[in-house]
Parts: structure tokens; sequence; C-alpha cells
């Protein structure tokens, strides 16, 4: 969604490609860009980084991590509806739930995707990183207990 955050993402992406800073982002199926920059485009697989965060203290009287807030254009319908169809086969979203939840449409994103277990909470994440930084065979990360409600 952003440029600032593409454009970090591509020179990183050409370093650990080899591709120098010049590489564009690109190893050969791999490119960085915006949800607009891919407007009319497919990929076999995205990866849609959602930047927008509430620090744990900005709760509400709710205890709503989101209470009162935005999240900009981000819940955009268009450019989610673009984000999620550019995908052929395999769609990861990055985010942080409870700011996303502000929006109605993300909520009931992120809903269906408790519900069809395919929601996985950052701990878990953070664990199976581990798993592969130590060299363990795939086999060795046990399956995930996804959570049923919450987030």
């Amino acid at each position: 969604f952003y440029q600032a955050q593409a454009s970090m993402l591509r020179g990183r992406v050409a370093r650990v490609s080899g591709g120098g800073s010049g590489g564009g982002g690109r190893d050969r199926e791999t490119t960085v860009g915006t949800v607009d920059g891919f407007q009319g485009r497919e990929c076999a697989g995205i990866i849609l980084s959602c930047v927008r965060s509430v620090r744990a203290s900005a709760t509400g009287a709710d205890g709503n991590a989101a209470a009162g807030r935005s999240i900009g254009f981000v819940g955009n319908r268009n450019r989610l509806n673009v984000a999620l169809t550019r995908a052929k086969q395999l769609c990861v979203i990055v985010g942080d739930a409870a700011t996303l939840r502000a929006d109605p449409t993300w909520a009931a994103l992120v809903d269906h995707c408790i519900a069809a277990g395919a929601f996985i909470p950052r701990e878990h994440v953070a664990a199976s990183l581990d798993h592969a930084r130590a060299g363990l065979p795939p086999h060795a990360i046990a399956p995930l207990a996804l959570p049923r409600t919450g987030v």
C-alpha cells in the first residue's frame, strides 16, 4: 500500500538476490510494488503488507486497540479488491489484526481467515521462523492451534 515501504523492500530483495541496488526488486519471479502498481496484473503469489498499527497504549475505553481509529487508505475497498485478486494461487496478508478490525470489511476478512483455519497469530509466525533459522525440516514444526474467536 505504501510507496516508501515498497522502495525499501525492493532494495532488500535486490541485495538478497544478488541484483545489487539497481535490481529493481526483481529476482526472476519476484516483483515488489504497491497495490496501485499491480492493477491489471496477476502473480502466482502475493504477500500483502498492511503496515498500519496502533500502539498497545493507544487502546480505547473498551480495550479495543483500534477504537476510534481509521486505518486510512488501507481500508479503501477498491484497493483491497485489487490486492486480494492479484494472486493466482497464494495470498499472504501480514498486518496488525486488531488495527485492521477497525474497518468492517477487514474485520470480516480476519474473521473469515480464522474460521477457515488460515489465520496465524504473530507468536506462531515467530516460532516458525525460529525453527527455519535453526535448520529444522518443515515437518518438525508442530501444527498450529489456531484460535476460533478473537485475535
